[in-house]
């Protein structure tokens, strides 16, 4: 994945700006639901009671974060990125770094904090172990990052908010220590706020003049 585009060359290639994003699109929606089967996975066998209740809502408004801040924020001015780069070798340098090389820390994310998640229901009300509460931030947290390279690949606004996101979604990991619902709330509130105070600021990045 990472050499043979290098040995290859970019030249010949014509990608359609819509397509290519669709597609990278699904293959994320496909990880996301990796995450809800992940639930239904560590909620086998157990009662439904408050600890798996909590940690069920908690882990999907998690998931709905992360849907949200990739295909209303960045997908969108993805497409409108590689549809004003006219030239089609620097229009595929654009989607292998963007849409190839950045969505590995993306996929790899959303399943990382899908093992945490199924570590974490049943258990809401309880401490959790140290793996757990890594696994569930960290995951989060390299799903940011992934965003933020796929917001500097295609010259969009503001892609270090996206890296001091994911350190405060790493600063919250110890309070899972104490809780594992707190951890899984902290997180949300600081997706949530984040992602509000995005929409604030502009309803969708705008991508700069591409060269």
């Amino acid at each position: 994945m990472w050499s043979v585009p290098v040995w290859h060359g970019q030249r010949g290639l014509k990608l359609h700006p819509a397509h290519i994003t669709e597609r990278h699109g699904l293959v994320v929606l496909v990880a996301l639901g990796e995450s809800v089967v992940a639930i239904g996975i560590g909620a086998r066998g157990l009662p439904v009671d408050a600890d798996l209740l909590v940690a069920a809502v908690l882990g999907l408004a998690i998931g709905a974060c992360m849907w949200w801040s990739l295909f209303v924020r960045d997908l969108p001015a993805t497409e409108h990125a590689l549809k004003a780069t006219k030239d089609q070798v620097k229009r595929v340098r654009k989607v292998l770094a963007g849409l190839s090389y950045s969505f590995v820390p993306v996929l790899v994310g959303i399943l990382v904090f899908a093992a945490g998640l199924k570590h974490s229901v049943g258990h809401a009300l309880s401490p959790l172990d140290l793996e757990s509460t890594l696994l569930l931030s960290g995951g989060v947290a390299a799903f940011l990052l992934g965003t933020a390279g796929l917001r500097w690949s295609m010259r969009l606004p503001r892609p270090w908010e996206r890296v001091a996101l994911a350190a405060a979604v790493l600063a919250v990991a110890p309070v899972g220590l104490a809780n594992t619902a707190l951890q899984l709330a902290a997180v949300v509130a600081v997706l949530v706020g984040a992602l509000a105070l995005e929409g604030r600021s502009s309803a969708a990045p705008r991508p700069a003049p591409a060269g």
